[in-house]
């Protein structure tokens, strides 16, 4: 397990370095709303500490990129310019810290249901490897009585590499996500 998330991680950085050469409204928890309520976990430690990458010398180059909106049909977005995109990914990356803190889980029933998206947008990076990297907003849902609310986890990005997930910050990825501002620089794919 242990170096399965060295390995996963060693991915993300070999990523940012490979770029340099290939290249909803937010709710906030209420103030006065009970914090006991809502399930966290710990995070294992992140493994942005690590500065191993002998495990991924073979990813060479990224294949794709694209994002999916948050919107609720959750379309696809490709870049208009991907070198200029995926090196500003890649300088956010090279920036970002591990992320250790409290992750709040969602307040969902068993049998909820949702018929559209509800998650926020999320960048999706594939390698000529075969390597999938999805990196997206941390989130969460809280039951209101009536439904449910999303929330955000501010400066938080989920990393999921192959099935396994790690926890970064990036203020500027992060806002660049969950804000929209990717979407001057992709189109939707025809």
């Amino acid at each position: 397990m242990k170096n399965s998330r060295k390995a996963s991680f060693c991915l993300v950085l070999i990523f940012t370095t490979s770029l340099n050469f290939t290249v909803g409204c937010e709710k906030k928890i209420h103030p006065n709303q009970n914090i006991s309520s809502i399930k966290v976990t710990q995070t294992e430690p992140s493994r942005m500490e690590s500065s191993s990458f002998t495990e991924l010398e073979s990813i060479s180059n990224i294949k794709t990129i694209h994002v999916v909106d948050d919107s609720a049909a959750a379309i696809l977005w490709i870049p208009k310019s991907p070198h200029s995109t995926l090196s500003k990914i890649a300088f956010w990356l090279k920036q970002a810290k591990g992320y250790n803190g409290v992750i709040p889980s969602s307040q969902t029933s068993p049998d909820a249901i949702f018929n559209a998206n509800i998650a926020p947008s999320a960048l999706n990076i594939n390698t000529y490897d075969r390597h999938t990297i999805t990196i997206q907003p941390v989130w969460y849902l809280i039951s209101n009585g009536t439904g449910y609310t999303s929330h955000y986890l501010s400066g938080v990005l989920k990393v999921v590499d192959n099935k396994q997930e790690d926890y970064i910050q990036s203020s500027q990825l992060y806002d660049w996500l969950k804000n929209d501002k990717w979407k001057a620089e992709f189109e939707i794919e025809q």
